[in-house]
C-alpha cells in the first residue's frame, strides 16, 4: 500500500516549485522544467527524521541516440550520495533516503548531477541553444511502509510507424498528413519524417510561444518575410545551418540552407543581400500560395 507524501512538487508553470528551485533550472514550460548545465540544485522543507524517506522523481532525459543515447543523473542529499541511474527514457525513478539524512535541523539541499548535458542545437535538433539534462515533472517523498528498494520503473513505450497504420487502420504517412504543427518546437515535424511524411507548414520546424502564435493567426502572419524585420545566424552544430528570426511574430525556424550552400551561392556570413531572396521567398510561399509554387528542400 502505498503511504500519503510528506511533499510533492510538480514542475513547470503550473506547478508549486518555484519557491524550492536553487541554481541550474531552466524556464517554466508547461507541465516540466529542464535541468541546464553540470548540475541543479533544490530546497526542501526539512520533513524530520522519524523513518527512511523514499524520493520519486518523475523524469524525461534530453537524448539522441546514436549521438547521444543516456543521461546519467546522480541524486545527492546534503553531500550525501543517495544514488545515480542511467536514463534511457521518459519513467519514474525512486531512491531510500535513510532517516539520518534529514537528522539536523533546517532546510534540505538536494543536488542533481547531470553530466551529459547537451544542446540541441549541436545535435541538429531543433534551435535550442541551452545545454539541456533531465526534465523534471514531480518530485515526492513518501514515508517508506515496509521494505523498499531503490531503482527505477521501466520506461514508458514508444510506438512505431507499423503500429500507427495498426492502430488507426490508416498507413502512418497518410495519418500524419492530417496535422499540422503549432510550432513550439521541431518535434512534431521529426515524427512526421519519421513516418515518411514532408507536409509544407510554416511551423513545421518553428519554434515559437503560445502567446506571438495567437497573435500571427490572428494578423494571418502579416508582413512575415519582411527583411528588415529578420535576423539570421549559423548554428553552432556540425551541419552549421542558417537560422531565422522573424521579430515581429517572434519565430524562429529552420531554412536547411547551410554554411557550405552559402558559399556555392554568394550568400555568406547572413548579409542582407544574400537573404534577401530567400525573405522574398517566405512572404510569397505563405503570404500568397496562390500565385507561387514551390518545392520543399527539408528533406533533401
Amino acid at each position: 500500500m502505498k503511504s500519503d507524501p510528506v511533499t510533492r512538487i510538480v514542475f513547470g508553470a503550473l506547478g508549486n516549485d518555484t519557491y524550492h528551485l536553487g541554481s541550474g533550472w531552466s524556464g517554466n514550460e508547461p507541465g516540466y522544467r529542464w535541468t541546464i548545465g553540470d548540475s541543479t540544485e533544490l530546497w526542501l522543507e526539512n520533513p524530520g527524521s522519524g523513518t527512511d524517506l523514499i524520493l520519486e522523481l518523475d523524469v524525461s532525459p534530453f537524448v539522441m541516440p546514436p549521438a547521444l543515447p543516456v543521461q546519467r543523473l546522480r541524486v545527492r542529499i546534503r553531500d550525501t550520495l543517495v544514488g545515480e541511474v542511467s536514463l534511457t527514457g521518459p519513467g519514474k525513478v525512486g531512491f531510500q533516503v535513510p532517516a539520518s539524512s534529514f537528522a539536523a535541523p533546517g532546510p534540505v539541499r538536494l543536488i542533481f548531477d547531470h553530466p551529459d548535458a547537451a544542446r540541441p542545437v549541436d545535435l541538429d535538433r531543433g534551435t535550442d541553444v541551452r545545454p539541456l539534462a533531465v526534465s523534471f515533472i514531480s518530485l515526492v517523498l513518501l514515508p517508506v511502509v515496509g521494505q523498499a528498494i531503490s531503482g527505477r520503473a521501466e520506461p514508458i513505450p514508444g510506438i512505431t510507424a507499423a503500429d500507427i497504420g495498426r492502430l488507426t487502420g490508416i498507413p502512418a504517412v497518410q495519418f500524419m498528413q492530417g496535422f499540422e504543427s503549432l510550432g513550439d518546437n521541431c518535434e512534431f515535424g521529426l515524427l512526421q519524417r519519421r513516418c515518411g511524411a514532408e507536409p509544407l507548414g510554416l511551423l513545421r520546424f518553428a519554434n515559437l510561444e503560445l502567446r506571438p502564435e495567437l497573435l500571427g493567426l490572428e494578423s494571418g502572419f502579416d508582413a512575415i518575410g519582411d527583411l528588415d524585420e529578420m535576423e539570421f545566424w549559423l548554428s553552432d552544430g556540425s551541419k552549421r545551418e542558417y537560422v531565422v528570426r522573424d521579430r515581429r511574430h517572434a519565430l524562429v525556424f529552420h531554412t536547411s540552407f547551410t554554411k557550405a550552400r552559402s558559399r556555392r551561392t554568394n550568400c555568406s556570413n547572413g548579409s542582407r543581400k544574400g537573404f534577401s531572396s530567400f525573405a522574398a521567398n517566405l512572404s510569397r510561399i505563405y503570404k500568397t500560395p496562390r500565385r507561387y509554387s514551390f518545392v520543399s528542400e527539408t528533406s533533401r
